[in-house]
């Protein structure tokens, strides 16, 4: 392979450069935060560990090999429009699934449980006895069953709720009684008490849920977006949301991130915010996974999480 210069993109706190020189010595390494990178910086490099490719002009990219995406996500790498056909992109597999099922489960019992209204009950020192819901029988639609999206999808049906599963083409998935290809959404979000978002951010999936999906679901249903913010139509799920139409949603994902201090969702009672945590990668994680890939090219294997440029997943 012959691929010395790698450019890391994250913050030195994380201690990328030293994790990943302490097992590969002969790699030539630059380390710069986001707000750092120069466009020298990129143009000398032929391999390149970060979340975000920066803006960059072709020129400064046509040393570039090699990608491998610090996330899941890829999509503000992919659509990058200077980036060679042929530069490599990969992303890190394997660790998210378990974590994602855990924020999933967490605020689905957030919303069954009505934390929202014992809280301000407490505040306003009110008594107001009710029967949760149960997760047992939520009729679950999990809009993305892949890797991660099928550790949540049987983390839910593992606590009684009636899941079904949705993928491109609706083949089946490992541990889930049903599964629907992405064409049949319609059918099914008329009978959801609960859509859970896990897609990537493509051409295909941009906005998919707009605000005719929304009108098709139940009236006070529920939505958690751990996907990307891309996927929903924000100012439709804002007005859904103001008008009760959707009972509440928990968003880690925006459009634009971080969530502007002037966007409505900030103030409203029934959404749930959190800044983009659902899937954290861990330095090690990070560290790790380029190190595998590269070990990977260098014996001429196949290197984990390649990503199918046209698909942009």
């Amino acid at each position: 392979m012959g691929w010395r210069r790698l450019l890391l993109i994250g913050p030195p706190e994380d201690r990328l450069a030293e994790r990943i020189q302490a097992q590969e010595p002969a790699l030539e390494i630059e380390q710069r935060s986001a707000r750092e990178v120069r466009p020298e910086d990129l143009a000398r490099a032929e391999m390149l560990l970060t979340f975000v490719l920066p803006e960059a002009a072709p020129e400064q990219l046509e040393h570039l090999r090699w990608i491998q995406s610090t996330g899941a996500g890829v999509d503000r790498i992919v659509n990058h429009p200077g980036l060679f056909a042929d530069t490599l992109v990969t992303r890190v597999v394997g660790v998210f699934g378990e974590r994602m099922a855990e924020y999933v489960l967490s605020r689905a019992l957030f919303l069954t449980q009505d934390l929202p209204g014992l809280i301000r009950d407490q505040a306003k020192r009110r008594w107001r006895p009710f029967a949760p819901r149960r997760l047992s029988g939520l009729r679950t639609v999990v809009a993305g069953v892949g890797e991660i999206g099928g550790e949540i999808a049987r983390a839910l049906a593992a606590k009684g709720a009636e899941v079904i599963g949705v993928n491109t083409s609706g083949q089946p998935v490992e541990g889930l009684a049903r599964v629907e290809p992405a064409a049949r959404l319609d059918e099914l979000l008329p009978g959801c008490d609960l859509l859970v978002l896990v897609l990537p951010s493509t051409p295909a999936t941009r906005r998919l849920i707009d605000r005719r999906r929304l009108s098709l679901l139940p009236q006070g249903a529920w939505l958690i977006n751990v996907g990307r913010g891309a996927l929903l139509d924000e100012a439709a799920l804002i007005a859904s949301l103001e008008a009760g139409r959707l009972g509440a949603a928990c968003l880690d994902v925006f459009e634009q991130e971080p969530l502007p201090e002037e966007s409505p969702l900030w103030s409203l009672p029934n959404v749930l915010i959190s800044p983009h945590l659902a899937g954290l990668t861990t330095p090690e994680e990070a560290a790790g996974a380029f190190i595998e890939n590269f070990r990977r090219l260098e014996e001429g294997r196949q290197p984990l999480g390649l990503v199918d440029r046209r698909s942009g997943y």
